[in-house]
């Protein structure tokens, strides 16, 4: 992972809050319409000010080292920002405004508490960070509902849920059609989120007990489903991957 302790800043001073509460619509929001590194640029504006910065090119030099691109792309970003109405420009001078989430969030009508936990060091890793968040925030919606089923079919009240011993199940396929992208793209963050330790991923397959008809059937490659699979002469169901996520939730105050 790259942390921001890792890059150099020349002029720009981090401000001393170590985290930020993100309104987790609002990520959710920027996956849906591929506004990952225009919400980077947000945060690490935030980041790096008190809400109030001065737009000139020593602001876009530090943008660009500091976040790994051309001071072109900061200009582009800036801009994309300013018509959203996530940074407000003053007519009179050249200072920017960083507006509050929920300023953001009334723009886009993005109604909730529930936010991600955000640290300064994830901007340098920061589309890893985004799909943790969005498989954090499925992760604890499948978490609660299937504590709810263990409770519901618990024999006695004293008699411990199963649960999952390792996760719970998230699956791609939900992910990207609850948020309105691809699946390619979906798999991309839970991987991305995976391999920077944000969150753990386990394989979650089951081994199918068949007749010896049915085994003749998979044997001659009849098979095609992507839900199933072969190997030898034994057929697996593949269940969506189980997670644990290691990223914080919490809900912002009113």
């Amino acid at each position: 992972m790259i942390f921001l302790k890792n890059i150099k800043f020349p002029k720009m001073k981090i401000r001393r809050q170590t985290e930020w509460h993100i309104p987790i619509y609002l990520i959710t929001y920027a996956v849906t319409n591929n506004l990952n590194y225009e919400l980077q640029l947000y945060m690490y504006l935030k980041c790096s000010s008190y809400g109030i910065v001065k737009l000139n090119k020593e602001l876009i030099s530090d943008c660009s080292i500091a976040l790994q691109v051309t001071p072109k792309t900061i200009k582009s970003r800036i801009k994309k920002l300013v018509e959203m109405g996530w940074v407000a420009k003053f007519k009179t001078t050249q200072h920017m405004q960083i507006r509050s989430f929920d300023k953001v969030c009334k723009i886009h009508e993005l109604y909730s508490r529930i936010s991600s936990v955000f640290c300064v060091d994830y901007v340098g890793d920061f589309n890893s960070y985004i799909g943790a968040a969005v498989y954090t925030h499925f992760y604890l919606a499948s978490k609660k509902r299937n504590q709810r089923r263990d409770a519901a079919n618990m024999d006695t009240a004293l008699a411990p849920a199963p649960g999952f011993l390792y996760g719970y199940p998230v699956a791609i396929n939900g992910v990207a059609q609850c948020l309105k992208i691809s699946i390619s793209k979906s798999a991309r963050m839970k991987t991305a989120a995976a391999k920077s330790g944000f969150i753990k991923v386990t394989s979650n397959n089951t081994e199918l007990v068949l007749n010896a008809s049915f085994k003749n059937f998979v044997s001659k490659g009849s098979i095609n489903s992507q839900a199933f699979f072969p190997i030898n002469e034994t057929l697996f169901h593949k269940n969506p991957d189980l997670i644990v996520s290691k990223l914080r939730k919490s809900y912002r105050r009113r």
